[in-house]
């Protein structure tokens, strides 16, 4: 499936190499990420996108040369398409996460707050802002975030973990 979907991430058709390059992205293998790194420069801005945000997806926000470029000015662009429609909650909540992922931490923040204030019911902006502080190491404001979450959406993946990570490094003495 994998080779049929990287001949359809050629097609001439935008729509056609769209979803192809979504498809790979959703598949786990080490080969994947180059592939999708050759479609930053397609001629269709949503293939680009598209790209960016699977290779995000898979941990590469950084690349050398002119593919890092390449993916710069991608990752621009998808950061663009999610401000377009600025009371989406989801779409701050993903801008704040890609904003984080790109080291941009003021920027992040505020997107996620915006997020929580436009949907104060989703629990993900305040998991991300938890992560956040914590790699900052400011524990006891990841559990304050964490615990927000977890008011919001008791079984949220992994949260348990997260709050007991925090609580944990946030009572040891440095």
């Amino acid at each position: 499936i994998m080779n049929a979907l990287i001949g359809a991430a050629a097609d001439p058709e935008a729509m056609v190499r769209i979803t192809a390059v979504r498809a790979l992205g959703l598949i786990s293998d080490p080969r994947i990420p180059p592939v999708l790194a050759a479609h930053l420069t397609d001629e269709a801005r949503l293939v680009r996108v598209s790209a960016a945000e699977a290779l995000t997806a898979h941990g590469v926000v950084q690349l050398a040369g002119p593919p890092g470029e390449a993916l710069t000015r991608a990752l621009d662009e998808w950061a663009d398409s999610l401000r377009t429609f600025n009371d989406v909650s989801a779409d701050h909540t993903t801008l704040g996460w890609l904003e984080a992922t790109r080291g941009r931490r003021e920027e992040a923040e505020k997107e996620l707050k915006t997020a929580i204030a436009l949907d104060p019911a989703d629990a993900r902006p305040h998991v991300y802002l938890g992560v956040l502080a914590a790699r900052e190491g400011h524990f006891e404001e990841a559990v304050k975030h964490f615990k927000a979450a977890k008011v919001i959406t008791p079984g949220y993946r992994n949260l348990d973990r997260l709050l007991d990570e925090a609580s944990g490094r946030g009572t040891k003495k440095h």
